[in-house]
């Protein structure tokens, strides 16, 4: 226990940021500090004060209110941001952060986290029930799942889908939904069965176009093989690459298409002491 103490976690002689509190008890066995009377500081300056509260000191997380965000600027202006941490198993946990927004109303914000045998995750979502900067535009909302796994060593999962209420979206608020490039949205996923000498991979791939007139084409789906054989013929090498893709568009003036791509290749590494040469050759086949 601990009288007029400060903490933080920051370097000796450091007070970028601390708590100051007239009690501090430290609990070593839970990892848990109760703190009587605090003040939060930010490079010595009182930003916050508090009568009571409790945090980890350790790797334990817990469930509670973390510190909120305060802004002001001409799209939204006052902005009051609070996140609410949910510490729901040592595997799951999530995020959800009320945020109030002067000129537009108030939105929730929710990150959920996992890990699975099927893999690690994150899914987000956003909602605002009626922007009242852009009430005809009604309500608005965001939502992205990204997975990544491995099952049994020799599936493989991959998932980047997201999705938003309307192409303005991101101009009239910040987000942080999926992955954009170029004035789109990815949604996308593949599954692959993977082996020591060959794999197999079937994806699929769209995309949610934010901008006026323009309707890319979807893959839907690709199938690939690959083949890999390493001294196939004395210190030969042998690689075989194909795929098959299926693209199809939502623009009727443009056309469909299948393509058929097959590429076999032959090298021979050879390499020394200090030196390391590796000629090949292969044959590209491609069909529409």
């Amino acid at each position: 226990q601990l009288e007029d103490a400060s903490f933080t976690t920051c370097p000796v002689d450091d007070n970028s940021w601390r708590f100051k509190a007239s009690d501090i008890e430290l609990d070593q066995s839970d990892e848990w500090a109760t703190f009587y009377n605090a003040r939060f500081e930010v490079l010595d300056v009182p930003i916050f004060y508090l009568p009571y509260i409790t945090v980890p000191v350790g790797d334990q997380r817990k469930t509670g209110v973390l510190i909120p965000s305060v802004a002001l600027d001409s799209k939204n202006g006052f902005e009051l941001s609070v996140p609410i941490y949910w510490n729901i198993a040592p595997n799951y946990d999530a995020t959800t952060t009320i945020n109030y927004m002067e000129k537009r109303g108030t939105q929730l914000e929710s990150e959920f986290r996992y890990l699975t045998e099927l893999g690690v995750g994150k899914v987000d979502l956003e909602f605002l029930g009626s922007d009242d900067k852009f009430q005809e535009k009604g309500a608005r909302w965001g939502a992205s799942w990204i997975h990544s796994g491995i099952f049994r060593k020799h599936w493989k999962f991959e998932i980047d889908y997201s999705q938003v209420s309307d192409i303005d979206y991101f101009q009239d608020l910040n987000s942080n939904i999926g992955t954009r490039d170029e004035g789109q949205l990815s949604q996308s996923g593949e599954v692959s069965y993977r082996s020591q000498d060959w794999d197999l991979t079937m994806r699929v791939r769209d995309f949610q176009v934010l901008v006026e007139n323009q309707t890319p084409y979807r893959l839907m789906p690709q199938v690939a093989f690959n083949y890999y054989a390493p001294q196939f013929y004395s210190t030969f090498d042998f690689n075989f690459y194909s795929h098959i893709s299926k693209f199809a568009t939502d623009d009727k003036a443009k056309p469909s298409a299948t393509r058929v791509h097959l590429e076999p290749k032959l090298s021979l590494p050879l390499s020394g002491t200090w030196w390391s040469l590796t000629p090949e050759t292969s044959l590209l086949y491609t069909y529409y």
